[in-house]
């Protein structure tokens, strides 16, 4: 449902043109690492989740992860928190979209009027 929801945002804009390959656009804006590191880091999820790295403290506290120096969003990555928070993030909005849209039967009745009695 979100996906086409972007689709028609991107379809909609004045900046792209249909030679843009939107399928790729929405395949980047809704990767798990993607969403995880700009929405789930925006909304706080690391602070509240119950997940741990499968890394030791002693190796996240050194600026050396493996043989090479590493920033924090490279470390972060690497340990799968963007991934996590990712998920955690299209669970919350999957939570809302069933509590809330999926409970209204507009699209049966838009899509087959006739083969709902009633509702």
């Amino acid at each position: 449902m979100l996906e086409s929801y972007l689709l028609l945002y991107l379809t909609s804009s004045k900046v792209l043109s249909p030679s843009h390959d939107f399928k790729s656009i929405s395949q980047c804006t809704f990767h798990t690492y993607t969403v995880g590191r700009r929405i789930g880091s925006r909304w706080g999820l690391g602070r509240v989740m119950s997940w741990r790295p499968s890394v030791e403290t002693e190796k996240l506290n050194d600026p050396i992860f493996g043989n090479s120096i590493v920033g924090t969003n490279e470390l972060l990555r690497s340990v799968g928190l963007y991934k996590v928070q990712g998920d955690a993030v299209m669970g919350i909005i999957g939570a809302i979209y069933e509590q809330f849209v999926c409970i209204l039967p507009i699209f049966p009745i838009l899509l087959f009027p006739d083969s709902i009695s009633s509702v």
